[in-house]
């Protein structure tokens, strides 16, 4: 079973049932954070530490070079701040809250609500208004930018800091994104032994998430 909620009594229920859980988080810090509370409530529940695996959603940009990868999540930050409606009506859907005729610039206060609380507290984190939220680059998880070796220098240090389990890419699906993880980043990943380069010899997906 995979859990997706970030809510106590998402995690509650994920950490008595779930063999996987996806966590929506903004920064490191709040990542090592909710693996300890996960820990904990496994015991609670009578579970091992590793009975249940943790995947924290980043957003990764590459390029060739540390400038090159910065220029490019520059343009990506211009495009959302140029576009703001599909973000509002993102946010609209998971809060279950009409924003259409909400004011863009005054200070906003998400409502009290059970509908998606991890997608609405990510995409309400740092912005102050309706504006700067929709403008918000970084509302799909921990953002890493840089070329390749840097970006897999990172990622190991985080996941060292947290203490696991693993990372899920957020990028949209895209040729170039595809081959850029694929080609660059995954392959530089396992040269320093923090992914690996088969699947377990069971033959459920079960045995492969649990085997790493």
């Amino acid at each position: 079973m995979c859990q997706a909620g970030g809510s106590q009594a998402g995690r509650s229920f994920a950490a008595k049932h779930a063999d996987t859980i996806i966590a929506l988080v903004r920064t490191v810090a709040e990542a090592k954070s909710y693996k300890a509370d996960i820990l904990e409530k496994l015991a609670e529940h009578g579970r091992a530490p590793d009975s249940c695996k943790i995947m924290f959603c980043v957003s990764v940009t590459l390029g060739e070079t540390a400038a090159e990868a910065r220029e490019r999540k520059a343009r990506r930050a211009a495009a959302c701040a140029a576009e703001i409606e599909p973000r509002l009506s993102a946010l609209s859907f998971f809060g279950q809250r009409d924003l259409s005729k909400a004011p863009l610039d005054e200070p906003f206060r998400p409502a009290e609500t059970n509908a998606s609380r991890t997608m609405v507290e990510a995409y309400t984190a740092k912005g102050r208004t309706l504006r700067e939220i929709a403008a918000d680059p970084d509302v799909n998880g921990i953002p890493f930018v840089g070329t390749p070796d840097s970006v897999a220098a990172e990622m190991i240090e985080a996941m060292a800091e947290i203490g696991g389990d693993g990372l899920l890419f957020t990028e949209p699906l895209s040729r170039r994104n595809v081959a850029e993880i694929t080609d660059g980043l995954i392959p530089t990943l396992q040269r320093r032994g923090a992914t690996r380069k088969g699947y377990a010899s069971g033959n459920t997906l079960r045995d492969t998430l649990m085997e790493f």
